[in-house]
């Protein structure tokens, strides 16, 4: 699929996926070590959420800013190095600041440079499908199941070998900042991207909202299993900490595997029902094994989990980018910018309930959440299907 593209524009898609990759890497490893910073500053699970929280509203803002003033005045290429720039460290902040006020504050700079990155990056994958007329959104996304997937045995690795996680996540950021010259190198120069029409700024249309909103939940609860399945499965399933990226790990394999096959199982049935029917299967198969409390039952059906759900965003997306009448980076930014809301409240919903109520409540909220979310995307792809393959 990727020979079919001329090379400029292929070797744009490899600086988005090899920079995606080494950034869930570094996430891969820092969600894992999740129970060591909350007992290292003896902060509770609320309090850790609220700063998930500062995380999404800062996300929130800066990705209108980005959709609508950064991307059109100096390209995808140099907002994905600006988000990067600023990123590099913050991992590491995150773990070295010993005081909770300055551990809240690193999740500022931590929110934009995501806005910039993820921005910068799904706006070039838009504009690349658009322009050669290919699906390559959800192998795009497999990056970062890739550097889940090798975040979480890494962290495995390193927890079992007893490194500190200041000197990991010091090496990580340097990384990081390598990685900005594949972003140089490949990246695709302003010159060669497409002409942006100016957007004046206006609510976002109602197919964005819809679609907007159903990201919303999907990144309001994305926690549950990213953040907290490393905590769940050592609390309340008493796991050995080495163990605690199992849930990531094979959630994120099955992630992976369906992104690969994206194309494939597409043709074979629909973006209905990979979209929605399978996300509701999925949801609905790891309710019950959630149910049956055995690890090694919840572990392998995380596999079938995340194959289920893993094309759900990259379809909603997408759909948005047919639907939309505006330009494709003021579609991404407002369906992104609805979207990541979820980060600002989900977080401080899904750490009250677990403090409250418990770590498996979520899990099994979850379930339900994700479970409706995919029934509702298909019933909207079946009702504008004509609109949507008119255009």
């Amino acid at each position: 699929m990727l020979k079919e593209i001329p090379k400029i524009y292929r070797n744009a898609f490899y600086s988005c996926f090899l920079s995606s990759f080494i950034f869930l890497l570094v996430i891969g490893v820092n969600f894992v070590y999740v129970p060591f910073n909350i007992n290292r500053l003896d902060i509770n699970e609320s309090d850790f959420a609220f700063g998930i929280f500062i995380f999404g509203i800062f996300n929130l803002i800066t990705n209108q800013i980005v959709g609508r003033f950064f991307i059109p005045r100096v390209g995808t290429k140099n907002v994905m190095l600006m988000g990067y720039s600023l990123i590099s460290f913050c991992p590491f902040l995150l773990f070295y600041v010993e005081q909770y006020a300055l551990f809240l504050l690193v999740w500022i700079p931590f929110g934009i440079a995501v806005a910039f990155m993820m921005g910068g990056s799904q706006t070039l994958i838009s504009l690349i499908e658009h322009k050669t007329n290919q699906i390559l959104t959800p192998l795009y996304q497999s990056a970062f199941n890739i550097g889940s997937i090798a975040g979480g045995a890494l962290a495995g690795i390193l927890i079992w070998l007893k490194f500190t996680p200041e000197h990991i996540f010091f090496t990580l950021g340097i990384l990081v900042t390598f990685n900005m010259v594949l972003i140089y190198k490949l990246g695709l120069s302003k010159e060669n991207e497409f002409k942006y029409e100016k957007t004046p700024f206006k609510p976002p249309s109602y197919d964005h909202l819809k679609l907007g909103i159903m990201l919303m939940v999907y990144f309001g609860s994305l926690g549950i299993i990213i953040d907290w399945s490393a905590l769940w499965i050592t609390k309340d399933l008493l796991a050995p900490p080495f163990l605690g990226g199992l849930v990531i790990i094979f959630f994120n394999i099955g992630q992976l595997i369906a992104k690969l096959m994206a194309v494939q199982l597409i043709k074979l049935t629909s973006e209905k029902f990979i979209g929605g029917y399978l996300v509701f299967i999925g949801s609905t198969f790891y309710f019950f094994s959630i149910l049956l409390s055995d690890l090694y039952t919840i572990v392998a059906i995380s596999f079938v989990f995340g194959f289920s759900i893993s094309n759900f965003v990259a379809i909603l997306i997408r759909f948005g980018v047919k639907l939309s009448p505006n330009n494709i980076p003021v579609t991404i930014s407002n369906i992104n910018s609805i979207g990541f809301s979820g980060f600002a409240f989900g977080p401080l919903l899904v750490g009250y309930s677990a403090e409250n109520i418990g770590l498996t409540f979520n899990m099994l909220t979850l379930c339900i959440v994700w479970g409706i979310n995919g029934l509702v995307l298909a019933y909207f792809i079946r009702n504008d299907q004509n609109k949507y393959l008119a255009k």
